[in-house]
Parts: structure tokens; C-alpha cells; sequence
């Protein structure tokens, strides 16, 4: 499931920030283990979009397993967390 927000850049008239999150529920039929704190590469491109490239695991295995261990305590359904997605752009507009 990806979120993708659009908002224009505070400093930079005519430009546009976009985020994206990818929400995934550790709690369901990915295995924790597939999960791994990773390393990222950051490009910045001339339209100010901004590229992160997997680059592997990180070194040190504890931020890993720690990470993990999160995912193992997650107990949250999809469909809650499809109940908050549906809410957010409400709340952040300040809607009833």
C-alpha cells in the first residue's frame, strides 16, 4: 500500500515537494526476517526530485534485528491501518 503526498515547496514558488510512503504491516505474511535495516545512496536530481538507491544491508546486524524485533511487535491489521490512511488527508487539512 503507497501513500503519495504532493504539497507546494515552502522556499520555492512554482516548485512541488512529493513524499511517498509505503506502508507495510509487518504483522501479516511478511516474514520479519525479510525486513533489514539497509543502506541508501541519495541522488539528487536538477528538478529537485530526490532518488534513494538500495544499497544492501547494514553493517552492523543489531540495527537489523532491532528492527526485526519492531516488526514482531506490530499488531496492527491492514484494514486499520487502510482506516487511518483514509483519515490522514482529513486531518491534515483540518477537515470535520
Amino acid at each position: 500500500m503507497t501513500l503519495e503526498v504532493e504539497m507546494p515547496h515552502p522556499d520555492m514558488p512554482g516548485m512541488k515537494q512529493k513524499g511517498r510512503v509505503y506502508v507495510c504491516d509487518l504483522a501479516g505474511t511478511e516474514p520479519a526476517g525479510d525486513i533489514v535495516y539497509a543502506l541508501y545512496e541519495k541522488k539528487t536530481f536538477d528538478s529537485g526530485d530526490i532518488e534513494y538507491k538500495f544499497l544492501g544491508p547494514h553493517q552492523d546486524q543489531r540495527k537489523t534485528k532491532e528492527l526485526q524485533d519492531q516488526g514482531k511487535k506490530i499488531n496492527l491489521s491492514l484494514s486499520e491501518v487502510q482506516a487511518w490512511i483514509r483519515v490522514l488527508p482529513r486531518n491534515m487539512h483540518g477537515g470535520p
